[in-house]
């Protein structure tokens, strides 16, 4: 079963713009796991640069849900990690520019907490694409 995505907060895009941020995790549907959790994908932030095109740069924290498929609230007890990746948007054709190194649990409950921007760059550490 593939994994959900699901919106925090003030992450919540408007539905025009949500194909958008699906597409970019869309790795994620080969994501399995041999638990009886769910793994989703939660958007913990978002920060978006209008260019030529459109840059998204987003934080995605893994967590398990219950086993009721309800939505809980991140915690570390539930959290498997996070990512940071960035997505250029031209006129609908989506580039991954970015992939950021896999980073810990706290770094993404720091970021739900917190009421700066996305973040100064350079805070996840480049991977490969």
């Amino acid at each position: 079963m593939p994994p959900t995505l699901s919106w925090i907060n003030s992450c919540n895009p408007p539905p025009y713009r949500r194909k958008r941020f699906i597409a970019t995790i869309l790795f994620l549907a080969e994501l399995q796991t041999k638990t009886p959790h769910q793994v989703s994908a939660q958007v913990v932030r978002v920060y978006e640069q209008v260019v030529a095109g459109l840059n998204l740069n987003l934080v995605l924290a893994l967590q398990l849900e219950s086993q009721e498929r309800e939505q809980v609230p991140l915690t570390t007890e539930n959290c498997l990690g996070a990512l940071a990746v960035s997505v250029y948007d031209h006129f609908g054709t989506l580039t991954v520019t970015k992939w950021a190194k896999p980073t810990t649990c706290d770094q993404a409950l720091a970021l739900l907490k917190s009421d700066d921007d996305f973040g100064e760059e350079g805070t996840l550490e480049e991977g490969g694409q």
